[in-house]
């Protein structure tokens, strides 16, 4: 097995292999560390397999390091919360592909930031497990699971929901992964969404002279409300500033 985990999921994914003995061949981390968990992933998997091969991202640039693995002749590729495209000459390095843990309710919600735009466009959120193709968050549904939100919700809340979420699909559905015995259905024949992560902070700045309909200025602030990794923003005066909203249910007594 080839697994290229990142983050908080790719550690819990790493764990739940690593803890049942499964045998990983090669794994690939984000030198970028997001979480801080690259190190204990590796230790990990080094103490359940000594002999793993282990590379950066950084190290699929080389034709000489893709076409060693290749050679490995690795059935299968996981990709646990992995935050890169990948391209048709990382797909062909294992025999079976790879299957992708997506926080998205394909095909609702390519790319990324799924969190935030599911909430701006309206569109239905959740996770899936697919198989990768040369399109972006596009192969075969292994499994989903719609989760439903309110106006109680945000960016973060939603995020935070996603990660369990798809480790219990992960969890569910890994035997029959595995074995290849999953079943998968086409992504349902609908435009979609996509949305890539550049458009995300210029979408977020609040333009003081545009009008905005309430609820979409109102979704992209709480979309955006999201500890640690920014918020919506305006300028004026030479002076930035950030938004943090609170919404709650009105309560009988609250006339």
């Amino acid at each position: 097995m080839l697994v290229m985990a990142d983050d908080y999921v790719g550690y819990r994914i790493v764990s739940f292999l690593c803890k049942r003995e499964e045998p990983i061949e090669v794994f690939i981390y984000d030198p970028n560390d997001r979480g801080g968990y690259n190190q204990e992933m590796i230790r990990l998997i080094r103490d359940v397999n000594s002999k793993v091969e282990i590379y950066s991202n950084d190290d699929l640039k080389r034709a000489d390091i893709k076409e060693h693995i290749r050679s490995l002749k690795i059935e299968l590729g996981i990709l646990a919360w992995w935050p890169f495209i990948i391209s048709d000459s990382i797909i062909n390095l294992t025999q079976r592909g790879f299957v992708n843990t997506h926080p998205g309710y394909l095909p609702y919600n390519r790319g990324k930031h799924p969190y935030f735009w599911c909430l701006v466009d309206n569109t239905p959120f959740g996770v899936t497990l697919h198989y990768v193709d040369k399109d972006i968050d596009h192969g075969g549904i292994i499994a989903q699971k719609e989760i439903p939100f309110t106006w109680l919700d945000t960016g973060e809340t939603l995020y935070e929901q996603s990660r369990e979420e798809i480790l219990n699909l992960f969890y569910e559905h890994f035997d029959s992964i595995k074995n290849g015995t999953a079943q998968t259905t086409p992504q349902l024949d609908v435009e979609g969404t996509i949305h890539y992560g550049k458009q995300l902070e210029p979408f977020c700045k609040i333009d003081l002279e545009k009008a905005y309909p309430a609820k979409i200025l109102l979704n992209i602030c709480r979309g955006r409300m999201f500890h640690g990794q920014g918020a919506a923003h305006f300028t004026d005066g030479g002076k930035d500033y950030t938004i943090s909203i609170l919404i709650q249910e009105r309560g009988q007594n609250d006339q």
